[in-house]
């Protein structure tokens, strides 16, 4: 309650065997990071198989709130395609420890995060795929993505902001972002506004300001993992700006 959340997307986001992705996810919980997830690109590939990746991970993020005594989260990507598979694949993932799901609705459908509630677990929703209907100066507004992605149980939209590194959006419309997510909607939870896109300790500042509180969260991968002292030391750094 007293900072925004910080989360950690495994990085390098393909090529590692589940014992290496665990021991970077672990790194990151150990520094500070409240949730670590899978990056969209990564599913359920032979190196990898989702269960043996998902358990291994889990077992990590138990070790990390045990040696912290803080609440550690691990949210599983359940990849792409029919409807049933991503279903099989959360039925899989929570048998083998997740605590959490990603998803990428604007490939998937929306309802896809409406089909995933029934197991209780919750939903970060990805932008994957938003922005061949989105740009900077034309295309649908993403603050109606934000809203749609909000409406079906969404707990965490993932949204870029203006001061990283991937600008697909102007300010005003980040602020929309974050207003169709936070105001109050009779019957409607919020959702978190999770920030993407080469966020870092400098711009954290800005984003706090836009929010106006500490209700969001920054995704941070680059910032985070690519610390050249480690992703424990790079979770440390972000915490400190988080908490300042």
């Amino acid at each position: 309650f007293k900072r925004p959340l910080l989360i950690g997307p495994v990085k390098p986001c393909v090529g590692m065997r589940p014992k290496e992705f665990a021991k970077r996810a672990k790194e990151a919980l150990l520094g500070g990071a409240d949730i670590v997830k899978d990056d969209e690109l990564i599913g359920d590939p032979v190196y990898s198989p989702l269960a043996v990746r998902v358990k291994a991970v889990s077992r990590a993020t138990r070790e990390a709130e045990k040696l912290t005594g803080e609440k550690k989260l691990y949210f599983a990507f359940l990849g792409n395609g029919a409807p049933s598979r991503i279903l099989e694949n959360a039925k899989t993932a929570k048998k083998n420890g997740a605590d959490g799901f990603m998803v990428s609705p604007a490939i998937n459908g929306w309802e896809i995060i409406r089909d995933l509630r029934k197991f209780g677990l919750p939903i970060i929703a990805h932008n994957a795929y938003v922005y061949s209907a989105h740009m900077k100066n034309h295309g649908i507004s993403f603050s109606v993505f934000a809203l749609f992605q909000r409406l079906c149980g969404a707990d965490f939209v993932v949204t870029p902001a203006p001061y990283g590194t991937f600008e697909v959006m102007a300010r005003g419309e980040h602020l929309d972002n974050i207003k169709i997510l936070s105001k109050n909607m009779p019957g409607i939870k919020k959702s978190f506004p999770a920030f993407c896109g080469g966020q870092s300790a400098k711009t954290i500042p800005f984003l706090r300001k836009d929010v106006g509180n500490n209700d969001f969260a920054l995704i941070a991968g680059t910032s985070l993992y690519g610390n050249p002292d480690g992703p424990a030391a790079g979770a440390r750094m972000l915490i400190r700006a988080l908490s300042a």
